[in-house]
């Protein structure tokens, strides 16, 4: 049985109704599975994201810090070629 307090609340509940059909034929379930299919696509992206992220400090790192953790004197540029294509260069 319903508590006495619990029918007020749920006729006042923005997803009065939302689980069950109008006509009372049968139950159907609202669905997230759009949203949590966009929520992992998100995740995945920007975890990409950060390990392009990531790569490029390394390579930048790499090139202007040697391997004694002196300054080597070269800059790491990243550009584009006539293509549009971009090229990093340690110069």
């Amino acid at each position: 049985m319903a508590s006495k307090f619990s029918s007020p609340f749920m006729a006042k509940s923005p997803l009065h109704g939302a689980y069950t059909s109008a006509a009372g034929q049968g139950k159907t379930y609202v669905s997230t599975r759009q949203a949590i299919q966009q929520m992992q696509n998100d995740i995945v992206a920007g975890a990409k994201e950060g390990d392009i992220i990531e790569k490029e400090q390394k390579a930048k790192k790499a090139c202007e810090i040697g391997d004694d953790n002196k300054p080597t004197g070269k800059i790491y540029q990243v550009s584009f070629n006539e293509k549009g294509q971009e090229t990093k260069v340690c110069k």
